[in-house]
């Protein structure tokens, strides 16, 4: 009974072999060599092949999952990459290269084995033999000659402390922070001081000059006075940068600046040292900030280069802003002319003069227009006359339309003709004119939207439509096709 109960073990046993066996060497996977390259010799070329037991070949292969050996020497692997192959495929063909290590024996046989470990098998492998090749790179009328040892190994490289490309001074970046919050606070300051200074003296000069005395109430007066109150001490900074324009400035130069600040309707000698003031404290502020900021630099020429820019851009910020004011003041000028002309000639035809009609509009408008009507009013009853003071009306707007009711209105006051008429045909030539600006401006839309279309919009539909392509076709352009 033991004799036949050990039989019948030793059967079980081999049984569960035969059927363990098949699985453990699927489960190693297989691994071929195709072919062998030495033309190049001691560069060898393998090409073989991966089948994994489960899921497909991967698509890179890194030389940290080959063991290569020659003749039982361990051979480094300098590169390895695949063989064109299609999505998903079962089996990867691949190619690696190393530097063969052996000593130069011409025509004998050598014999290796190339080892796979992937993640989802167990080490496989396959053997390999080449024959080492009869001629050496560089012998003469093809004698044999003996092939030229590999040189030594390079000296492994030594590793060195990576250099602070991104460190910055934290105590000079802190510093410079400190300095611009400190100016930004300053001229916000200053720019609200001076706006209600110069806000409560237009008042005061429109109350008493252009409106009629008969509407002064006594509230209306006390409001008007000059009330003492706590002013910021910087009138000797605007001051003295005002001076040091001034004088730095040529006559031309400030005259014309002069006729540009009476444009964008600030008309006074006040003005004009505030704004040069301006100007030339942003320029050197600029300036100043510039160099401290590029202390560091070592290059003369880009800290020349900064400074200039900054400086540049200071002097030439506060002309721009005046340029883009003047435009806005004329554009509400023209607009609000026709229905001025309108209101005078109602206002005419009720039975006033031509001053009473501008006192109406003044009284009843506060806009840009009727406060160079209140100045025309003022100019009109200390004695001035009209030509003289519509003329300077035409010079303080700088209006096109302006200037053809003035003229206009010169010609029909010298040959005595019907104010009332000259303004109604005044006015409808305004609104003609007011609508074919409107329609230009419709026309010039398409071609404004171009820019914000091709830069914003245009961008965000390409995002939006070619974004999800972009991660397969950079794999595509990198890894080729698979």
């Amino acid at each position: 009974m033991s004799e036949t109960r050990q039989r019948l073990g030793l059967v079980l046993a081999l049984l569960l072999a035969a059927l363990v066996m098949p699985a453990a060497v699927s489960a190693e996977g297989e691994v071929a060599v195709e072919s062998v390259r030495t033309d190049a010799y001691p560069r060898v070329v393998v090409r073989f092949s991966v089948t994994p037991p489960t899921g497909s070949a991967p698509a890179d292969l890194p030389s940290r999952w080959l063991q290569i050996a020659e003749a039982g020497q361990e051979q480094p692997a300098v590169d390895v990459y695949p063989i064109g192959r299609t999505a998903n495929a079962r089996r990867g063909t691949y190619e690696a290269v190393w530097q063969s290590r052996l000593p130069p024996r011409p025509g004998e046989t050598v014999r290796g084995r190339i080892a796979v470990s992937l993640p989802s098998m167990q080490d496989g492998g396959a053997d390999f033999t080449y024959l080492t090749p009869m001629l050496a790179r560089g012998s003469l009328e093809g004698r044999p000659g003996p092939v030229a040892a590999l040189p030594a190994p390079p000296t492994p490289l030594q590793a060195v402390p990576r250099p602070a490309i991104g460190r910055s001074d934290w105590v000079l970046a802190g510093s410079a922070a400190g300095v611009l919050a400190g100016l930004a606070v300053i001229l916000l300051s200053c720019a609200l001081w001076w706006r209600s200074v110069v806000n409560r003296l237009r008042d005061r000069l429109m109350f008493w000059v252009a409106r009629p005395l008969r509407n002064h109430t006594p509230a209306q007066e006390e409001a008007a006075e000059p009330k003492p109150g706590r002013r910021i001490g910087f009138g000797w900074l605007v001051r003295g940068f005002g001076r040091i324009g001034l004088r730095l400035l040529p006559n031309r130069s400030l005259e014309k600046l002069r006729h540009r600040l009476v444009l964008a309707g600030r008309p006074t000698s006040q003005h004009l040292s505030r704004f040069v003031a301006i100007q030339f404290g942003a320029t050197f502020v600029l300036a100043g900030l510039a160099f401290f900021v590029t202390s560091s630099n070592p290059s003369p020429l880009h800290r020349l280069a900064t400074i200039g820019a900054l400086a540049a851009a200071g002097y030439l910020l506060p002309g721009m802003w005046l340029s883009r004011t003047i435009k806005k003041r004329q554009h509400r000028i023209r607009r609000a002319l026709p229905d001025a002309l309108d209101l005078m000639t109602v206002g005419m035809s009720a039975g006033l003069s031509f001053d009473g009609a501008v006192g109406e509009i003044v009284d009843k408008w506060d806009n840009a227009l009727s406060q160079e009507f209140s100045i025309l009013l003022g100019e009109l009853r200390v004695g001035m006359g009209r030509r003289t003071a519509l003329q300077g009306l035409s010079d303080r707007t700088g209006v096109e339309d302006i200037k053809t009711m003035v003229t206009q209105l010169i010609q029909a006051d010298e040959l005595g003709m019907s104010l009332i008429d000259t303004l109604v045909t005044l006015s409808e030539q305004m609104r003609i004119r007011r609508r074919q600006l409107a329609e230009e401006q419709a026309h010039k839309a398409p071609v404004k939207m171009l820019f914000p279309l091709v830069f914003l919009i245009f961008p965000a539909l390409f995002v939006v439509i070619l974004g999800p392509a972009v991660p397969e076709l950079l794999k595509f352009v990198t890894g080729g096709p698979t």
